[in-house]
């Protein structure tokens, strides 16, 4: 880590001669002596008014940390800060002036090699009578050394579970609660440290407890309602968590207070599904003429789907319980779409005796270049 005495660029001097704090790698390492370096961070001693926090905030790429800011060239002129003041990694760094930055989140914590504190693997047994109560886990502040909590909804997404109050390094947070991040590694590109560049495919996004999705948007950077407070649920009901797919997840969780002790109880209104759905990430592009197409997965019993997805634009999509093929299902448009135009789709579909809340988008072009 190299520091220098004089301002840095971002301490808004205005100057274009002052020195920007940074981390880069070197393309292939220097060799001093017995030492080799890969990589450096360079930041200012002389903070003034901006505290430490991009000291630390540049220190945790060397540790492995990604920004969770968009990182942008100079022509971005959106206004999403990630996951803003939830993390030293985002914005989080310039709290309190910099002199209280926020502690780095799960996820975070993760990267740097301190893997989650507490994995919940929310599964019953096949026969189960629906609703299924699940586990209920006490959760303590992150400032005290509480948990980060943990839950697989698909093989590149996680939700991460923790709770916050304004104390130590967390008090100049708006306010205090149980922070819910949505992680997907399906997003982002890791290797250049572009991971939260794009909101509408985020790999970090704050799941707000007032449904507001205003830092998803850049309305702002957090605020004290995004936090879920004893009473308030989230998953299948409460605040609705989908997967990438658009795919409800099978669960809720419940924040109660017990003696003062915060818990957060789980349960699934209909047990484990016997079946899993793939269908595009992000939303489907699709020419006039072409079906939507889903997938089930593991289908021993050649199980069909039905049901109807109703689009914003007046048009459905039925799926007929009809389908020859095991594992492909494919549902058909009552009209063919306007070219350019884009529609969401939400609605119900059973498969088998597993019935899966569906909400995703359909864009119509006129071309697709074809693949390389």
């Amino acid at each position: 880590m190299i520091l220098h005495s004089t301002f840095a660029q971002e301490q808004g001097s205005g100057s274009s001669n002052r020195i920007w704090s940074h981390f880069t790698s070197f393309s292939e390492p220097l060799d001093k002596g017995d030492s080799t370096f890969e990589h450096y961070t360079m930041s200012s001693m002389r903070h003034g008014e901006n505290g430490f926090g991009t000291i630390v905030h540049e220190m945790m790429h060397q540790f492995g940390a990604f920004d969770l800011y968009p990182v942008h060239d100079s022509g971005y002129s959106g206004s999403w800060k990630g996951i803003g003041v939830w993390d030293i990694m985002a914005s989080g760094n310039w709290n309190g002036g910099g002199d209280s930055p926020s502690l780095p989140t799960g996820p975070t914590m993760a990267a740097v090699g301190h893997d989650a504190t507490q994995e919940v693997v929310l599964a019953w047994p096949e026969n189960a009578a629906s609703p299924c109560i699940g586990p209920t886990i006490s959760i303590d502040s992150r400032a005290q050394g509480g948990d980060r909590v943990r839950i697989q909804i698909s093989p590149t997404e996680n939700v991460w579970i923790e709770k916050r109050t304004q104390s130590g390094y967390d008090e100049s947070l708006p306010g205090e609660g149980i922070l819910v991040l949505l992680e997907d590694w399906a997003a982002g590109d890791s290797a250049h440290n572009a991971m939260n560049i794009d909101q509408r495919r985020p790999y970090l996004q704050t799941i707000e407890a007032d449904g507001n999705q205003e830092q998803l948007k850049g309305i702002n950077d957090g605020v004290a309602s995004d936090l879920f407070q004893p009473g308030d649920e989230f998953g299948e009901q409460g605040i609705l968590i989908r997967d990438h797919d658009g795919v409800l997840v099978p669960w809720h969780a419940r924040i109660v207070e017990n003696q003062g002790q915060w818990e957060i109880e789980f349960h699934s209104m209909n047990c484990s599904p016997t079946l899993d759905i793939e269908l595009d990430n992000f939303g489907y592009t699709l020419l006039q003429e072409e079906f939507f197409e889903m997938e089930v997965l593991e289908n021993r019993n050649g199980d069909s789907c039905w049901g109807t997805l109703n689009g914003t634009d007046g048009r459905s999509i039925a799926f007929a319980n009809n389908t020859n093929a095991a594992s492909k299902q494919v549902g058909a448009f009552s009209s063919i779409g306007m070219i350019d135009s884009t529609a969401t789709f939400s609605g119900h579909i059973q498969c088998g005796n597993d019935v899966f809340d569906i909400k995703t988008t359909v864009t119509t072009v006129g071309t697709i270049p074809l693949g390389e």
